[in-house]
């Protein structure tokens, strides 16, 4: 079965649209965990947003290029989001959690690039506060950062990272180059980090 799978990877390009994509995953052609997207819904499965269903195509595209490019395995969602209980949210506040941390984080250097930070947003979706200071942060880190609203765009920020390449034109900031401040933080990257290296 895995050399079926492989063999099947390799049929599947590096970068593809949308489109294709979805046409796969319908047809059943691409997999995750086993399951087909048609089966899926045969089952009626539904997805909470549209920010949850970008995100799950994102993962599903990364899961396939990784056999042929191994620092995916790096690539790892911070689960932050979602409903919680406040005893929940209490404690994992108290383990070290902290909000705004982005969708996706690659902690890998490539090219020239130090890593790679992804925000996932529908189309109305807007950064919080602490979105901004986290991917603000990280750009001035040299990762290779970006708020990402398709599957296009994220194929292409992640490609680009891959392959070294400059920062590509699909990227988003959704920041000015004014200092943002965390709200629930109550620090700042400058005080923080850039006085500290002066001090």
């Amino acid at each position: 079965m895995s050399n079926t799978r492989h063999t099947a990877l390799a049929r599947i390009p590096d970068r593809m649209s949308a489109a294709s994509y979805l046409d796969l995953v319908a047809k059943g052609a691409i997999t995750q965990s086993g399951t087909s997207a048609s089966d899926k819904t045969s089952k009626g499965a539904t997805r909470a947003s549209p920010e949850e269903d970008l995100h799950r195509s994102c993962f599903e595209w990364v899961e396939l290029l990784t056999p042929r490019h191994p620092i995916l395995k790096y690539l790892v969602h911070v689960p932050n989001g979602g409903a919680r209980s406040k005893g929940e949210a209490g404690k994992l506040k108290a383990m070290g959690t902290r909000p705004g941390i982005p969708d996706f984080v690659l902690p890998r250097a490539r090219g020239c690039w130090r890593g790679m930070a992804i925000e996932l947003k529908s189309d109305t979706g807007r950064l919080s506060d602490d979105q901004k200071f986290w991917l603000q942060g990280l750009e001035a880190e040299d990762y290779l950062v970006s708020v990402c609203r398709s599957l296009d765009d994220f194929q292409t920020l992640v490609l680009a990272f891959l392959n070294g390449q400059a920062t590509p034109a699909c990227v988003e900031r959704g920041w000015d180059a004014s200092n943002v401040e965390p709200k629930r933080l109550g620090m700042s990257y400058q005080s923080e980090g850039k006085d500290a290296q002066h001090g």
